[in-house]
């Protein structure tokens, strides 16, 4: 064999190394740029997926905002109509404060109207309570002179009831004998012309005994009504004398009767005549 053939068999040799390590380098480098794509297109999908979820959350965050600015912006409105609604407070605020003012100042022309006006009623008072001291000491003298006519009233008629008892007296007694001598006969009274002129002598006689009582029952101005009437055997013209207990009030001048009641004048009054008072007649 030659030794040029050797070299091209050597060659070949080599070669064929050659291009079998280049050849498993190949599929080896194939392999990886395999793999290496698939990792690429694994960390794509990775990014892919990663940025969806990425636009997703700013897509939220987004309508999150938008919601947030529309609720801002309903806040904004409100608090827009609030300051509206407080200023709208605040002027009615102001005119009431005006109004408040201005009656403050009325209230203080009114009030020194006033403290005018007691200055003036207190001037008066004074004067009053001099007037009433006066009056009240005036008073006194006329309740000291009032009580001394009393008493001059009381001993006055304490006095006239005496003299009533005495014309009583005087009457019965004119009686007593008008009877006797009646009984006897004679025409003539004894006595008759040596009778007071202040004593009345009357016409039909009647004994103390059979003089009525009785009660008042009803007064009217001067008109008074009793308990007592004709079955009593009073008849019109009788007058009677009113006491409250010991106490001599007026007469009574009858001058309406019937069966059982009857009515009259009130003449001679000292005392208030009231019903209840007690009714005793001296004549008829």
């Amino acid at each position: 064999m030659s030794t040029m053939t050797k070299v091209f068999i050597v060659l070949t040799t080599i070669s064929a190394v050659a291009l079998s390590v280049l050849t498993v380098s190949y599929a080896a480098q194939v392999t990886n740029w395999r793999q290496f794509a698939v990792d690429a297109q694994t960390t794509a999908k990775a990014a892919i997926v990663e940025r969806k979820s990425a636009e997703a959350s700013k897509i939220a965050a987004l309508a999150i905002k938008e919601d947030e600015l529309r609720r801002m912006g309903a806040q904004r409105d409100e608090a827009r109509k609030d300051q509206l609604r407080q200023s709208d407070e605040n002027n009615g605020l102001r005119n009431e404060l005006a109004a408040v003012r201005n009656e403050l100042a009325a209230l203080k022309a009114s009030r020194k109207k006033v403290e005018e006006l007691a200055g003036v009623q207190a001037n008066q008072l004074a004067s009053i309570q001099k007037q009433n001291q006066s009056l009240l000491s005036e008073n006194i003298d006329l309740q000291t002179r009032n009580q001394s006519l009393q008493d001059r009233l009381s001993e006055s008629t304490s006095e006239l009831t005496l003299a009533r008892d005495e014309i009583r007296n005087i009457q019965e007694k004119l009686i007593a004998a008008e009877q006797r001598w009646a009984g006897s006969g004679s025409a003539v009274v004894p006595g008759a012309g040596s009778v007071p002129a202040n004593v009345g002598i009357v016409a039909t006689p009647v004994a103390r005994g059979d003089l009525p009582r009785a009660e008042i029952v009803d007064v009217a101005g001067n008109y008074a009504s009793i308990n007592a009437g004709e079955n009593s055997g009073i008849v019109r013209g009788m007058t009677a004398m009113i006491f409250r207990g010991p106490n001599y009030l007026g007469d009574l001048q009858i001058d309406s009767v019937r069966p059982r009641e009857a009515g009259g004048k009130l003449t001679t009054l000292v005392g208030d005549v009231r019903p209840g008072d007690s009714v005793k007649f001296v004549s008829q």
